[in-house]
C-alpha cells in the first residue's frame, strides 16, 4: 500500500473590515487583532503535525495567515516555486551565520544568497519561514556559487564574495569582487561596501585579521584566466599592493593563511606567498 498524503485545507483568519466591504481579490485587506489570534492558533495546531510543505495566495489576509504557520525553522523566498522552476533556488552558498552588533547588543542573524543574486537576512532563532525575511537585497547579477570570507568591524559585519556587485558605487576601480555590510540597526539591512577588481571562475576569497577583527586584508585570487592574487584594504577596499602572478590556476580556486604566509596550489605545485 502506499504511502497516504494528508491535505489540510486553511482559510484566512479574521479581516479587518469595519466599512463591510465584499473585498473579494482586491489588496489591502489584512487580518484583524482576532484574526492574527486564530492565524497562531491555527500555527499551534500544525505544530503538532507533519507538514512538510505550505502553499498560500498572495492576498495580504492569506500570507498572514500562513506566516505563523511557516515560521518555525526553515525559510524560503516567497517566489520560491518559480525560484525552484528555473534552477535559481537557495543552496549554491552554505548559510552563513553572524553576529552583528546592535545598540541592545549582538542581533543573531543568517545571511543566505540565491542562485538569482538575491541576499536574505534571517532571524536565526526564528527563519521566518516563507516570506518572513529581515531583509533582503539585490546584490549580484551572478549565480553567486563559492564561498564568501566574513568579518566583524565597526558597528557591522562585512561578507566578501567573488562576483560582480549589483549596487557598486560608480568610481569603484572594478568589478569580479563584492564586499557586502550587514548591519542591524536601525533595522537589519543589506549593503554594498565597496567593490574592486577580481577575475576569477568562482573562486573564493580570505580575509586575515591581526586580532579578530583590526587591520582586516581581503585576499581573492584571479584564477582560471587572470593567474594573480590580489590584496584589498578591508575597511576601503583600496589595492593594497600590486597583484602578484600565480600561474597555472583553476577554477574553484581558494587559498590558505597560515603563520603569515599565503598558500595556493597552481601549476601542479603548492605556492607559498607572504604578507
Amino acid at each position: 500500500m502506499s504511502d497516504t498524503t494528508v491535505v489540510h485545507l486553511l482559510r484566512h483568519g479574521e479581516v479587518d473590515n469595519p466599512r463591510g466591504i465584499i473585498y473579494g481579490r482586491l489588496p489591502g485587506y489584512h487580518l484583524s487583532a482576532n484574526g492574527r489570534a486564530m492565524a497562531e492558533a491555527a500555527a499551534d495546531y500544525f505544530a503538532e503535525r507533519p507538514v512538510v510543505a505550505l502553499y498560500s495566495s498572495p492576498l495580504e489576509r492569506a500570507q498572514e495567515t500562513a506566516r505563523p504557520v511557516a515560521e518555525r525553522d526553515y525559510f524560503a523566498p516567497s517566489n520560491w516555486k518559480d525560484l525552484d522552476n528555473h534552477d535559481l533556488d537557495l543552496g549554491s552558498t552554505a548559510p552563513i551565520p553572524l553576529d552583528v552588533p546592535s545598540a541592545s547588543g549582538v542581533r543573531k542573524l543568517i545571511l543566505a544568497i540565491g542562485k538569482d543574486g538575491n541576499a536574505y537576512l534571517l532571524d536565526r532563532d526564528n527563519l521566518g519561514g516563507i516570506g518572513g525575511e529581515l531583509a533582503s537585497a539585490h546584490v549580484t547579477p551572478m549565480r553567486a556559487i563559492a564561498s564568501p570570507a566574513v568579518w566583524s568591524a565597526g558597528d557591522g559585519v562585512f561578507v566578501a564574495l567573488e562576483v560582480d556587485g549589483a549596487n557598486c558605487p560608480p568610481d569603484s576601480p572594478g568589478k569580479g569582487l563584492l564586499v557586502l555590510k550587514i548591519s542591524a540597526d536601525p533595522a537589519p539591512a543589506i549593503s554594498t561596501g565597496w567593490c574592486n577588481k577580481v577575475v576569477s571562475f568562482n573562486g573564493a576569497p580570505i580575509v586575515t585579521t591581526t586580532d579578530g577583527r583590526s587591520n582586516p586584508i581581503v585576499f581573492a585570487l584571479g584564477s582560471y584566466f587572470d593567474n594573480r592574487l590580489y590584496a584589498y584594504r578591508g575597511d576601503t577596499g583600496e589595492l593594497l599592493a600590486p597583484p602578484q602572478p600565480v600561474p597555472g590556476t583553476v577554477k574553484f580556486q581558494t587559498l590558505i593563511a597560515a603563520d603569515g604566509r599565503l598558500y595556493v596550489t597552481a601549476g601542479g605545485k603548492v605556492q607559498a606567498f607572504t604578507f
